[in-house]
Protein backbone atom coordinates (compact mmCIF):
# COMPACT_ATOMS: atom_id res chain seq x y z
CA UNK A 1 0.00 0.00 0.00
CA UNK A 2 3.23 2.77 0.70
CA UNK A 3 4.69 1.66 -2.02
CA UNK A 4 2.10 2.31 -4.50
CA UNK A 5 1.37 5.43 -2.65
CA UNK A 6 5.69 6.67 -3.62
CA UNK A 7 4.88 5.27 -6.78
CA UNK A 8 1.85 7.97 -7.15
CA UNK A 9 3.90 10.21 -5.75
CA UNK A 10 6.69 9.74 -8.56
CA UNK A 11 4.50 9.73 -11.46
CA UNK A 12 4.32 13.03 -13.32
CA UNK A 13 0.64 14.29 -14.37
CA UNK A 14 -0.06 12.88 -17.97
CA UNK A 15 -2.55 15.89 -18.22
CA UNK A 16 -1.71 19.28 -17.74
CA UNK A 17 -3.83 22.42 -16.90
CA UNK A 18 -3.53 23.24 -21.06
CA UNK A 19 -4.94 19.55 -22.47
CA UNK A 20 -8.10 19.90 -19.40
CA UNK A 21 -8.86 23.19 -20.69
CA UNK A 22 -8.78 23.17 -24.54
CA UNK A 23 -9.50 19.45 -24.93
CA UNK A 24 -12.94 20.31 -23.69
CA UNK A 25 -12.89 23.28 -25.72
CA UNK A 26 -12.29 20.98 -28.97
CA UNK A 27 -14.39 18.13 -27.70
CA UNK A 28 -17.64 20.85 -27.73
CA UNK A 29 -16.53 22.12 -31.18
CA UNK A 30 -16.40 18.54 -33.04
CA UNK A 31 -19.93 18.11 -30.74
CA UNK A 32 -21.49 20.82 -32.57
CA UNK A 33 -19.78 19.98 -35.60
CA UNK A 34 -21.24 16.24 -35.34
CA UNK A 35 -24.53 17.65 -34.44
CA UNK A 36 -24.73 18.10 -38.24
CA UNK A 37 -22.94 15.39 -39.79
CA UNK A 38 -23.29 12.16 -37.09
CA UNK A 39 -20.60 9.87 -38.69
CA UNK A 40 -18.32 12.29 -38.47
CA UNK A 41 -18.32 12.40 -34.39
CA UNK A 42 -16.44 8.96 -34.89
CA UNK A 43 -13.90 10.40 -36.60
CA UNK A 44 -12.85 13.19 -33.83
CA UNK A 45 -12.40 9.91 -31.55
CA UNK A 46 -9.26 9.09 -33.70
CA UNK A 47 -7.80 12.64 -32.77
CA UNK A 48 -8.11 12.53 -29.20
CA UNK A 49 -7.05 8.83 -28.89
CA UNK A 50 -3.84 10.12 -31.29
CA UNK A 51 -3.53 12.88 -28.44
CA UNK A 52 -4.06 10.88 -25.66
CA UNK A 53 -1.64 8.47 -26.77
CA UNK A 54 1.08 11.10 -27.33
CA UNK A 55 0.28 12.20 -23.71
CA UNK A 56 1.39 8.82 -22.63
CA UNK A 57 -2.28 7.57 -22.09
CA UNK A 58 -3.54 4.28 -23.56
CA UNK A 59 -6.49 4.46 -25.00
CA UNK A 60 -6.54 0.83 -25.43
CA UNK A 61 -7.71 0.84 -21.68
CA UNK A 62 -10.99 -0.97 -20.90
CA UNK A 63 -12.42 1.88 -19.32
CA UNK A 64 -11.34 4.15 -21.86
CA UNK A 65 -12.23 2.42 -24.82
CA UNK A 66 -15.75 1.54 -23.00
CA UNK A 67 -16.22 5.64 -22.57
CA UNK A 68 -15.33 6.17 -26.20
CA UNK A 69 -17.54 3.16 -28.19
CA UNK A 70 -20.37 4.28 -26.22
CA UNK A 71 -20.07 8.06 -26.96
CA UNK A 72 -19.40 6.87 -30.85
CA UNK A 73 -22.70 5.24 -30.51
CA UNK A 74 -24.45 8.00 -29.41
CA UNK A 75 -23.08 9.84 -31.73
CA UNK A 76 -24.62 7.47 -34.43
CA UNK A 77 -28.11 7.57 -33.23
CA UNK A 78 -30.49 9.97 -34.64
CA UNK A 79 -32.11 13.30 -32.26
CA UNK A 80 -29.52 11.66 -29.66
CA UNK A 81 -26.17 12.97 -31.24
CA UNK A 82 -27.23 16.10 -30.22
CA UNK A 83 -25.80 15.57 -26.66
CA UNK A 84 -22.56 16.24 -26.31
CA UNK A 85 -21.14 13.20 -26.49
CA UNK A 86 -17.80 13.63 -27.21
CA UNK A 87 -17.72 16.46 -24.59
CA UNK A 88 -18.70 14.41 -21.84
CA UNK A 89 -16.46 11.51 -23.21
CA UNK A 90 -13.29 13.55 -22.75
CA UNK A 91 -14.07 15.08 -19.45
CA UNK A 92 -14.37 11.84 -18.26
CA UNK A 93 -11.50 10.42 -19.76
CA UNK A 94 -9.64 13.48 -18.31
CA UNK A 95 -11.16 12.82 -14.99
CA UNK A 96 -10.03 9.34 -14.87
CA UNK A 97 -6.84 9.67 -15.92
CA UNK A 98 -6.10 12.30 -13.14
CA UNK A 99 -7.29 10.02 -10.36
CA UNK A 100 -5.03 7.71 -11.33
CA UNK A 101 -1.98 10.35 -11.67
CA UNK A 102 -3.55 12.04 -8.52
CA UNK A 103 -4.08 9.73 -5.62
CA UNK A 104 -2.71 5.91 -7.58
CA UNK A 105 -6.51 5.34 -7.82
CA UNK A 106 -7.36 2.72 -10.33
CA UNK A 107 -10.92 2.82 -10.96
CA UNK A 108 -12.27 -0.90 -10.85
CA UNK A 109 -14.14 -2.61 -13.83
CA UNK A 110 -16.58 -4.14 -11.11
CA UNK A 111 -18.35 -2.33 -8.45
Amino acid sequence: MVEEEQEAQKRPDRIGLATMIFAPMLALLFDLFSSFIPIVGSIFWIVFAIWFFILGISPLNLKRLATMLSSVVIELIPLVSILPSITVGVIAIIVMVKLEDKIGLKLPLKT
